[in-house]
C-alpha cells in the first residue's frame, strides 16, 4: 500500500497470497489480534517466513523475515467482498537485500 499498488480481482489476490506464502516464501503467518463486526473484521499479524525464491529483483536467500501486516476485511455472509492488506514491502526487500549483503560479506 505504500507506493498505491492495487491487486484487483478473486484470482488474482488469491494468486498473491499463495505467492508470498508458498512460492516465495515458506510462511506462517502469526496472529496477533482479530478484531470482528458488522460485515467487516481485522487482523493484526507477523509475516514470519523464510525466502525460498527470487523476490523483487532479490534472488532466494533462504533468509528468515519478520514483519508486522494487517488486513481488513469486509464480508456479506460467507463471502469476503474487499480485502485491504498493509505489508511494507520496502521493509521486506530491505530484510532480503540485508540478508543478501550479510551472506556476501561471510
Amino acid at each position: 500500500m505504500e507506493d498505491g499498488q492495487e491487486v484487483r480481482g478473486r484470482d488474482a489476490v488469491r494468486d498473491l497470497i499463495v505467492s508470498l506464502h508458498a512460492q516465495v516464501f515458506e510462511a506462517s503467518p502469526e496472529l496477533k489480534t482479530l478484531v470482528c463486526g458488522d460485515g467487516v473484521a481485522a487482523i493484526e499479524a507477523v509475516f514470519d517466513a523464510r525466502h525460498t525464491a527470487e523476490f523483487a529483483g532479490v534472488p532466494a536467500t533462504g533468509a528468515h523475515v519478520r514483519l508486522p501486516y494487517t488486513m481488513f476485511y469486509e464480508v456479506d455472509g460467507d463471502k469476503i467482498t474487499h480485502l485491504r492488506g498493509y505489508l511494507s514491502m520496502t521493509a521486506l526487500v530491505g530484510q532480503l537485500q540485508n540478508a543478501t549483503a550479510a551472506t556476501a560479506s561471510s
